[in-house]
């Protein structure tokens, strides 16, 4: 929490997690649960040891249980993941290796796309959506939220009242229009559409 560390907030209706055996964890919550907050939680966070569970630590050492391994990191260039042989799900992954690449420019992306270095691109600016949808499947989906987040335990996002009226204050409909180009829809809780905990009365 001093570090206002990404687990802080969605996993602050835990008030105690005990580990039972060598595979079991207990969690205590601070009061009544809804299952949906609990699995998207569960979702959002693999596991993690918890020597390893530090922002510091985390940026430079691979930690997780995931389905691939870490082979090799360039930092801003490219990441090479494995293929897990210790997966539990012996069927999965289908692919033995996958290369992420990064990019600083959206219009070297969308390039490097067109002219077939990469198979695939992930968060398409929403201005090239029209000159692609020729040439390319886009799909859009709940795979991306762009999100202000205020930290709770700091002043002046202490105090509920300001961080209500800051969430209030942005006008979401604007922005979808002059900057996703209407390609996105206005959401005013920290879930997605597609997640369990997701509530459209909110």
């Amino acid at each position: 929490p001093e570090a206002g560390f990404t687990q802080t907030g969605p996993a602050s209706f835990i008030s105690t997690a005990t580990a039972v055996d060598e595979r079991t964890v207990q969690l205590a919550f601070t009061e009544p649960t809804p299952e949906g907050l609990v699995l998207d939680w569960m979702s959002g966070f693999p596991l993690v040891p918890a020597a390893s569970n530090t922002p510091a630590t985390l940026e430079t050492e691979p930690s997780g249980s995931g389905p691939f391994l870490l082979d090799t990191f360039e930092r801003d260039r490219r990441l090479v993941l494995t293929k897990n042989p210790d997966h539990w799900n012996s069927e999965q992954p289908r692919l033995d290796e996958i290369e992420v690449r990064f990019f600083r420019d959206d219009e070297a992306l969308v390039a490097a796309l067109e002219a077939g270095d990469v198979d695939s691109a992930a968060y398409i600016p929403p201005r090239h959506a029209e000159r692609l949808e020729s040439r390319f499947t886009l799909v859009q989906g709940g795979g991306r939220m762009d999100i202000f987040f205020m930290n709770g335990s700091i002043p002046p996002f202490d105090n509920k009242a300001l961080r209500q009226a800051v969430a209030r204050a942005i006008d979401r409909e604007r922005i979808i229009e002059q900057v996703r180009f209407g390609l996105s829809e206005p959401i005013y809780a920290p879930f997605m559409p597609s997640s369990p905990a997701f509530d459209p009365a909110y």
